[in-house]
């Protein structure tokens, strides 16, 4: 059963790291380069890099910061 929880969370994260890229893709036309399957180190660390990934792209993309914008004030306003 652990094996297969591992299995799922490591597919999840590789899953995550490919939507980051097409995203970043998509926003300014490269993407980072894929993660050496030697180098991942542990799903803690995959899941800061993920976050750091985001972060850079929300930095570098007025897009992003509005869109981030706009679902927060949709979330405030759905809370009411």
């Amino acid at each position: 059963m652990d094996q297969n929880l591992d299995r799922t969370a490591e597919d999840t994260i590789e899953l995550l790291e490919t939507r980051l890229r097409d995203i970043e893709y998509v926003l300014s036309g490269h993407r980072s380069e894929a993660v050496d399957k030697e180098d991942i180190g542990s799903v803690e660390k995959r899941l800061r890099d993920l976050e750091r990934g985001l972060d850079k792209i929300v930095i570098k993309s007025r897009f992003m910061q509005d869109l981030l914008r706009l679902r927060k004030l949709f979330l405030l306003s759905d809370s009411f």
